[in-house]
């Protein structure tokens, strides 16, 4: 039972996702609070939406990268797999689990 959120996005997913036959429309419940959204985080929201979000973002990443790789040679074991991407994050530091378990 949906408690918060958008509605119209609530009521979207119960659409499309056929698993929920008997559910396919959706009704709100007495125990649905709201959008659970503050004047203030709309606010937060809207600021970080455009550029500014984007900016922040780069320079937390280049700090999270910067983290991962300071604490990277300690934790290096067995030939590792490390991969770092927009796309993908790989942290296999000790691969001899996963090569005992192939065979």
């Amino acid at each position: 039972v949906p408690v918060m959120g958008d509605e119209k996005a609530i009521s979207d997913f119960f659409k499309a996702n056929d698993w929920l036959k008997p559910l396919r429309q959706y009704e709100r419940d007495p125990r649905y609070s709201g959008q659970g959204k503050s004047f203030i985080k709309s606010v937060i929201e809207f600021i970080f939406r455009g550029w500014l979000g984007n900016k922040l973002e780069q320079v937390l990443k280049k700090l999270q990268l910067r983290r991962i790789e300071r604490g990277l040679p300690q934790a290096l074991g067995y030939k590792p797999r490390f991969v770092v991407s927009d796309l993908e994050l790989e942290f296999h530091m000790d691969t001899r689990r996963i090569e005992e378990m192939l065979g």
